[in-house]
């Protein structure tokens, strides 16, 4: 049966990289199990002793630059060349090591490129030393993943940042269930030249496409907004100005700005927060005169409550509800019809409650 071909590293190849490849992975292909054998069969012994002579001279060889130049010439017996293996800088490690440490490093290069062991090279490849390898590797990219993430750098502006970005948060209905709302996102880039604009999010990823020019005019806070912007770009409507959220978008966008300052209240010196607080809607008579009503009180999480025409409710799931500045997760809410038309009317006359409810209450 033909084994499954190996997941290669993407490396950067020339047309002689591309022969080197091609020849071996038709090997591969074609005869399975047995391309190791077949892959001796098919070079000739003068071949393989040729380059066997120039790796003992480049084994043995004190002169780093005269080893440089006899491996030059094995690669090119192999139509390869230096620019064809990984971008590590792998030369200065083998430089430091001598006889067969410096064929088992060299080996392990081949392997770590992707790319077959020559015959001549493969009595020094040791495969669970590459194992080894590619497990540190992966270990080290995570850890580096973790510091970046915990510890981000800060870019080093050689002047002052000389633009900004703002992002403003208005509440608009929503039009398909009345009673419920949307938070819409407008996202302000201000530059000293062109003024205030409002940008949509593929502007966004248009920005990080000229990072190289674009991130030194902007401040830190405000370049990690930009670069998370245009990750999650391609789950809205990328050329909106007004990205209207609800729901589980607009808890994503909490959850990642909720406790920063960074999504400002339209006309309101205040941000939105969240801090992942639940509210519950309790049920409560309320008496006007001699009418007695019926309504619900909201009981917020430091034991105070108050009262449903002081929240904005949001539409979609999970449900989300607006106070003062602060958005609440709301336990146990009604369906969202429901939920709207009682958010419209907040109370109504005890005699026009169905008898189940008046006998629960």
């Amino acid at each position: 049966m033909p084994r499954a071909p190996k997941k290669k590293k993407t490396t950067i190849s020339s047309a002689k990289a591309s022969k080197y490849d091609a020849h071996h992975k038709v090997i591969d292909n074609t005869y399975g199990d047995f391309a190791d054998l077949r892959h001796q069969l098919s070079e000739s012994k003068e071949d393989v002793a040729e380059r066997s002579n120039l790796l003992k001279m480049f084994a043995d060889c004190p002169d780093s630059q005269r080893s440089w130049l006899l491996l030059e010439d094995y690669f090119d017996k192999l139509t390869l060349a230096r620019k064809d293996f990984s971008l590590d800088d792998w030369w200065g490690g083998v430089t430091q090591l001598h006889g067969d440490a410096r064929l088992e490093q060299l080996a392990l290069v081949f392997m770590k490129s992707g790319r077959s062991v020559p015959n001549e090279l493969m009595p020094y490849a040791d495969f669970s030393r590459f194992a080894e390898v590619e497990e540190e590797e992966k270990d080290f990219k995570l850890f580096k993943g973790l510091e970046e993430w915990m510890f981000p750098p800060s870019p080093v502006h050689l002047d002052a940042p000389r633009a900004s970005l703002k992002v403003i948060a208005r509440v608009v209905e929503d039009k398909d269930i009345p009673g419920l709302n949307r938070l819409a996102i407008e996202i302000h880039v201000i530059r000293p030249r062109t003024g205030d604009r409002i940008k949509s999010l593929e502007d966004m990823a248009d920005l990080t496409m000229r990072a190289a020019h674009e991130q030194e005019l902007f401040p830190a806070e405000d370049w990690k907004f930009i670069r998370w912007a245009s990750d999650i770009r391609h789950d809205y409507d990328v050329e909106a100005e007004l990205i209207p959220l609800e729901g589980a978008d607009l808890l994503k966008w909490l959850v990642q700005w909720g406790k920063t300052n960074r999504i400002e209240i339209e006309g309101a010196n205040d941000s939105v927060k969240f801090m992942g607080r639940i509210i519950e809607m309790e049920p409560s008579l309320h008496k006007e005169k001699t009418n007695l009503y019926f309504t619900h009180l909201i009981n917020l999480p430091d034991g105070k409550s108050c009262q449903i025409s002081d929240v904005i409710f949001f539409s979609g799931e999970p449900a989300l509800a607006f106070i003062d500045s602060e958005v609440f997760l709301l336990r146990n809410s009604p369906p969202s019809e429901v939920l709207g038309n009682w958010a419209s009317k907040q109370k109504a006359p005890v005699s026009k409650l169905t008898h189940r409810l008046l006998t629960n209450l």
